[in-house]
């Protein structure tokens, strides 16, 4: 699943990036809908997230962060569900008052799940419309399939106010590259994605600007996003 800005819930695709934002505690929530002209049943993607700071130190500005991810994507008149949890931990190192770098892993689980019995075939097909009591040509009843899943990730975060930071984000998803066919050998591609983002407050000025890049790369799929924020400091 991809949503068009990422940069939004960093820790989504790099649980190193857990707990890198200004709160101690933070939810995050999304939703999409689309697709309406291609079927009936439009494609569902619900994101949501929840991340907290644990464990600073009193004498430096080490910290673990550790959050809770959930997603769930629902695809066409098949009922093509996925559904992903991850908890990612990460530790965060500060090198001076500026610089960080979080290495981070998350466990959790990975399912997916097909009803193909809503599908309607060409055999099913009366001329005058579809005839459910006619078998199709891939009946049996739900499929379903469930994994354990995995990753890691580093986390490379440059802040000198809240304004003003640049970070660096380099992750892998899907470590065990993990079976998830329903009746063939079918398994999960590696996920590797790297990830861009800064902000910037013009001196003397109300206006920043912060643009993001995010590149994902999976088994033959390539995915680049990019983009800018343009911002007016009230």
């Amino acid at each position: 699943s991809n949503f068009a800005m990422p940069y939004l819930n960093n820790m989504q695709h790099n649980p190193a990036a857990v707990g890198t934002n200004h709160f101690d505690l933070r939810a995050f929530a999304n939703f999409r809908y689309q697709y309406f002209t291609v079927t009936k049943k439009p494609y569902r993607t619900i994101s949501a997230a929840v991340e907290a700071k644990i464990l600073k130190s009193k004498t430096n500005k080490h910290y673990m962060g550790i959050g809770l991810d959930f997603l769930n994507d629902g695809s066409g008149d098949g009922k093509y569900n996925v559904n992903q949890i991850m908890v990612p931990i990460a530790y965060h190192l500060f090198f001076d008052n500026n610089n960080s770098l979080a290495l981070g892993v998350s466990a959790g689980m990975y399912q997916r799940s097909l009803n193909p019995e809503a599908f309607t075939w060409e055999s099913q097909w009366t001329g005058i419309g579809f005839n459910d009591g006619i078998p199709g040509e891939l009946m049996g009843g739900s499929r379903n399939a469930f994994n354990f899943d995995l990753g890691a990730g580093l986390f490379y975060k440059h802040q000198t106010s809240i304004t003003n930071k640049v970070y660096v984000g380099l992750s892998a998803g899907h470590l065990l590259a993990q079976e998830i066919g329903f009746n063939v050998g079918d398994k999960l591609e590696r996920r590797y994605t790297a990830q861009f983002g800064m902000s910037h407050r013009f001196d003397l000025t109300n206006f920043g600007i912060s643009p993001n890049i995010y590149a994902m790369l999976q088994g033959n799929n390539m995915n680049i996003i990019f983009g800018s924020n343009f911002e007016f400091y009230l």
